[in-house]
């Protein structure tokens, strides 16, 4: 009995201790993963702040993003990669993110953080991480331990002064004015995408789907004079 004993309080003890692991592995939402594709897609490319590519480029497209959106994540991993690599690497194209946020309270830290990462011209890579490992909406799970292991995963970047620029003016400036513009341009939804000629006036880039060839259709027309 008393041998009989013991094995059962061993095997407690196992199971409570399996118990332990299993909610600390909850916890932690798992490992950030991505971190070698998004610095090869974004690899020797001009960033400042939000923009991505050669200053001079023809053409602009603009994309209003929030970091929670599961459309904004589908395009970051199905359309970006074609669009940075068939017209923003030649020099064709220069992309502008302004992160707006329509979701809830997740929204606006991952829009500081990427904004503050920006600070650093690491903006792009941040994101592109963030979209994926997107979790559940609004849970609460873009914490500083979420945002420290994206910025980590990011070549370069100094996650701790992420973390202290969030909530920096110049962070406030910058979401303020991405902001402004979404409103001025009647933006309702996320991604929404404009496109000009550089110096041109954004015009709404209507697309159906989340695919290569309607963006395509419309920066093969503004770069076409090049």
């Amino acid at each position: 009995m008393v041998q009989l004993g013991l094995v059962l309080l061993a095997a407690a003890f196992i199971v409570g201790a399996l118990i332990v692991v299993s909610q600390a592995g909850d916890d932690s939402g798992g490992p950030v993963e991505g971190g070698a594709d998004a610095a090869a897609l974004f690899a020797d490319i001009p960033q400042s702040g939000n923009l991505l590519g050669d200053a001079k480029a023809p053409a602009v497209m603009v994309e209003f993003a929030d970091l929670q959106c599961p459309f904004c994540a589908q395009y970051s991993g199905d359309v970006l990669p074609d669009v940075v690599n068939r017209y923003v690497r030649p020099g064709d194209v220069r992309l502008e993110l302004d992160l707006i946020s329509r979701i809830g309270p997740d929204s606006e830290r991952g829009a500081r953080a990427a904004v503050a990462a920006g600070l650093q011209d690491k903006m792009w890579q941040f994101a592109d991480l963030f979209y994926g490992n997107q979790g559940t909406e609004n849970s609460g799970y873009v914490d500083d331990g979420f945002i420290r292991d994206v910025a980590e995963q990011v070549p370069g970047l100094d996650a701790d002064r992420v973390l202290a620029d969030m909530d920096s003016a110049a962070v406030d400036r910058r979401l303020a004015r991405s902001e402004q513009r979404a409103q001025r341009l009647g933006v309702a939804a996320t991604p929404t995408f404009y496109a000009a000629r550089r110096d041109g006036v954004l015009q709404r880039v209507e697309v159906q789907s989340l695919e290569i060839a309607p963006f395509a259709d419309v920066l093969d027309g503004l770069t076409s004079s090049r």
